[in-house]
């Protein structure tokens, strides 16, 4: 668009015009191959070339997609560090540890190389009416970004909530969160999390060389995850949105080897089918008309 190559796709029927977009109007477009004239059938490239801090030298160094789609392999400074096989499926999150291949102190280029889904992968679908994009969607989505650790990585706290029963006034808190250890030895240390407003808990876990790890705290083992009167979270219209904070970090030895935060409401969704046979959704026990896409 910015060469003036393509019209703008918004407008009108343009978007027909772009090269490749020879789908059939109405048809699911994942279930067909790319046309053998689409300049999207080859792999395309992202490249970026980035400074990274001196302080990263000896820490993990973690390189953090938040979306890809369809394949990709994934090169840092030359070294390629994931290949298609690896990555693969429709907007998946990635994390790779690059300390190997990272330069600490002086510039990095990293590389993607990425390939559309094809009719054959489990991927993403468009229907009458939603236009067909040319691409399949094909490339990044959401940032690229990096973080870095000691020895084991904390990501993706989270907290799930079941009520008592229909007054609300007790919640049982569920707690969840990842670990993943970055070196080539066996980690022991504590995690703790911090929940806003309502408590500390914590817990011992060893993490396994190079392994990935799931930590979870309930209420039945942590009485202070058993909220009396909490500030409930409601869908709009039904009531207000009040959010809680959650931290949570990986401690060894004095020293915290990483940490990670997140918003959460207190607020429980179930669902059933009705004797109609469709899907009857409920917030907080409270049966809920879902609207919109």
């Amino acid at each position: 668009m910015d060469a003036k190559l393509f019209p703008d796709p918004f407008y009108g029927l343009n978007l027909r015009a772009i090269p490749g977009t020879t789908y059939p109007i109405g048809k699911i477009f994942t279930n067909l191959p790319m046309p053998d004239d689409s300049p999207y059938k080859c792999s395309w490239w992202y490249r970026t070339e980035l400074p990274l801090s001196s302080q990263l030298a000896g820490k993990n160094i973690w390189l953090h997609f938040d979306g890809i789609n369809y394949r990709a392999n994934v090169w840092v400074n030359g070294k390629q560090i994931a290949n298609s096989d690896q990555v693969a499926g429709a907007y998946r999150t990635y994390s790779f540890n690059i300390k190997d291949a990272a330069h600490a102190g002086a510039a990095n280029v990293v590389a993607v190389e990425v390939f559309p889904q094809t009719e054959t992968d489990l991927g993403i679908n468009f229907v009458d009416w939603n236009p067909t994009p040319a691409d399949k969607a094909m490339g990044l989505w959401r940032p690229v970004y990096i973080t870095s650790s000691s020895a084991v990585a904390v990501s993706y706290p989270a907290v799930s909530t079941h009520f008592t029963d229909d007054s609300l006034k007790t919640a049982e808190l569920t707690v969840t969160g990842e670990l993943q250890n970055g070196t080539n030895e066996e980690v022991t240390g504590t995690v703790e999390a911090t929940l806003e407003g309502i408590g500390k808990i914590e817990q011992k876990v060893t993490v396994p060389a190079g392994e990935h790890q799931s930590v979870v705290f309930t209420p039945e083992q942590n009485a202070v995850l058993r909220v009396e009167n909490p500030k409930v979270w409601w869908p709009y219209p039904f009531g207000g949105q009040d959010l809680y904070n959650i931290q949570m970090r990986f401690r060894s030895g004095d020293s915290v080897s990483d940490s990670a935060s997140a918003k959460f409401g207190i607020r429980e969704i179930t669902a059933d089918k009705n004797q109609n046979g469709y899907e009857l959704f409920r917030v907080n026990h409270k049966t809920i008309l879902i609207r919109g896409g």
